[in-house]
């Protein structure tokens, strides 16, 4: 069901989509996902995609590039760097966020894979809970968001269309 309303929740953005996952594994959740994403940043949405190096280890490439490629702001959260151990590699980023144009938000403990919907047999069913938070609550959300888009690229999101409260 999130899924479901994620997705009909993100072809309503008019301004902006903040996202940002621990896991994200490529598969039929993700492909739609990501073809909305790409829709709506051609329309003129700003889209930004905040993942967890060691969480999303097994997206490729090509995949990030895409993104790019159509619009996307990326940004990889605590890199790794496999060389050089450091106590950092244990720093990583759970959230499991997205907001939209400060009206509607997400989060929870479900990732973007398709064993999170039941479409992978090796990993069998689990339950996982995940909130819709709409008005003041996304705002909040999306400080949360701009927090860690801030500590990964050093961009301060301060423009009024990420602040404003609808």
């Amino acid at each position: 069901k999130k899924y479901k309303v994620l997705l009909e929740e993100l072809e309503k953005a008019k301004e902006f989509i903040n996202f940002e996952y621990f896991i994200i594994k490529e598969g039929m959740v993700f492909n739609k996902i990501k073809e909305v994403l790409i829709r709506k940043a051609q329309e003129g949405v700003e889209v930004r995609f905040l993942y967890d190096d060691f969480g999303c280890i097994d997206i490729p490439k090509k995949v990030l590039k895409e993104l790019i490629d159509n619009g996307i702001k990326i940004a990889c959260f605590n890199k790794i760097n496999f060389k050089l151990f450091r106590p950092s590699i244990n720093y990583r980023n759970h959230r499991k966020i997205v907001v939209i144009d400060n009206k509607v938000g997400f989060t929870g403990g479900i990732n973007i894979g398709d064993e999170y919907a039941h479409l992978d047999e090796y990993y069998g069913f689990w339950r996982d809970t995940h909130l819709k938070i709409e008005g003041s609550g996304a705002r909040d959300l999306n400080v949360v968001f701009i927090k860690d888009w801030y500590h990964t690229t050093g961009e301060f999101l301060n423009d009024e269309k990420q602040v404003k409260e609808h």
